[in-house]
């Protein structure tokens, strides 16, 4: 597993993913969408994508991967954060709310398991529950576990979503 991140985030980001897929061995790269606009390529390598204000960030896996960034100064709100999630996720906003930066923790934890399982927000957030205490999800419509991990980057959160076990990836700065 390979965690990108740069700082300048004004890149052209099809041209970066082939240039990185190219550099660990992969040719005849064609990125495509699922319907729910999530890119893929059909090399059997999964990859995400990730920005903030400051950076890019770029996951590459042999299994199905999420990423999500976020600057640490962004305006999460709990009262949004309830709007758009239902109550079974209250427990869970309680343990990050406690946490000065926790809801931006939380918010690249829920855009990363979502862009990992490849809905984004295009469906009902309701089958899947997040334990924050052994960093896993569970999946209801596949009846798997999920793996995630978060860390700071300049002032940024990041975490990364997979199925996969997280204790050995590498992290290429540039």
């Amino acid at each position: 597993m390979y965690i990108y991140i740069k700082n300048n985030k004004h890149i052209n980001t099809n041209s970066f993913i082939i240039k990185k897929l190219t550099e660990l061995g992969y040719s005849n790269i064609l990125i495509k969408e699922n319907k729910y606009g999530k890119k893929y390529v059909e090399n059997n390598v999964f990859f995400n994508i990730s920005h903030s204000s400051s950076l890019l960030a770029l996951a590459i896996n042999n299994d199905k991967i999420g990423i999500d960034c976020e600057c640490k100064s962004t305006n999460l709100f709990l009262p949004e954060l309830k709007y758009i999630l239902n109550s079974s996720f209250f427990n869970v906003l309680d343990f990050y709310s406690k946490d000065h930066f926790g809801l931006i923790k939380f918010w690249t934890i829920l855009e990363a398991f979502i862009k990992c399982v490849g809905f984004g927000f295009c469906k009902e957030l309701d089958y899947f529950t997040i334990n924050p205490r052994t960093n896993t999800i569970y999946n209801y419509l596949d009846n798997e576990i999920y793996n995630f991990s978060t860390f700071e980057y300049q002032k940024n959160y990041v975490t990364i979503c997979t199925k996969s076990p997280l204790d050995k990836y590498t992290l290429l700065l540039n």
